[in-house]
């Protein structure tokens, strides 16, 4: 298949993921859960089909031990830096924790919404675009694109989300895109945007703590909490880059990178 042509069928394909994603949104709008369990079956199999790749498909298979090692990493990653964004937002007067307590129920559904919605946004709004991007040599542009597409789903998919939640999540895309390209796959990434979902909606909102914010309707919704990520994320994209200009080359790219 021409270059040209490849394009065309992946980028039809994303099409076709996000008008079944709204056609599932539609159907089960009032079930978080199984409203992102089933965007993230379905999107796991349509990138599946163009090779999106969860790991490195050129070099050998990871063990079950590294996975978890690096899926570790990322919740780590993705763990302190909303551990940051809430800092700031409390220390600028901007958000108030009321109370820290834990509700198993809360904590289990938020969990799995968490791990569905970063499974689904990683897959499509980087894997996919970083498929598309595979004859694109400048990072960089790689990173922008990663970023566009991320605050691009949030305004589709959410009527509600307001210019500072898009802010913050485009920020954020950039940041979770340099770790698929520093990593060479999803595992990293896919933790700790799930990790980061979690510690700034259910964790913040019910299911380990009640945060009260006063000037928006979400902790990203928050400028000192959109400043504080544009920020962590300018600081990831430059250590990633960093590292990828210091990381050996391998002769061929993965056709999902």
């Amino acid at each position: 298949m021409s270059p040209l042509r490849d394009t065309v069928r992946v980028g039809l394909w994303g099409a076709a993921i996000c008008v079944v994603w709204a056609i599932i949104g539609r159907f089960l709008q009032e079930n978080a859960l199984a409203n992102t369990a089933a965007q993230a079956v379905f999107s796991e199999w349509a990138c599946g089909r163009l090779g999106v790749a969860w790991s490195d498909p050129l070099r050998d298979p990871p063990e079950p031990r590294a996975i978890a090692g690096r899926v570790l990493r990322g919740v780590i990653l993705g763990l302190g830096a909303s551990v940051v964004v809430l800092a700031v937002a409390t220390v600028s007067g901007a958000a108030k924790v009321v109370s820290v307590h834990g509700s198993l129920s809360p904590l289990a559904v938020g969990l799995a919404v968490a791990a569905f919605s970063a499974m689904r946004s990683e897959l499509v709004e980087h894997g996919l675009v970083l498929r598309l991007l595979a004859p694109v040599k400048n990072e960089p542009v790689k990173i922008a694109v990663c970023a566009l597409a991320s605050g691009a789903v949030a305004f589709g998919m959410s009527v509600q989300a307001t210019p500072s939640e898009i802010a913050a999540t485009t920020a954020a895309g950039a940041a979770f895109g340099t770790l698929w390209l520093t990593e060479r796959g999803a595992w990293v990434a896919w933790g700790a945007r799930a990790a980061w979902i979690f510690a700034t909606t259910a964790g913040v909102h019910g299911a380990i703590a009640d945060v009260e914010v006063s000037s928006a309707e979400s902790l990203l919704g928050a400028r000192p909490a959109v400043a504080a990520t544009t920020l962590l994320a300018v600081a990831a994209v430059a250590l990633g880059l960093r590292h990828l200009r210091r990381a050996p080359r391998l002769r061929h790219a993965p056709r999902a990178i």
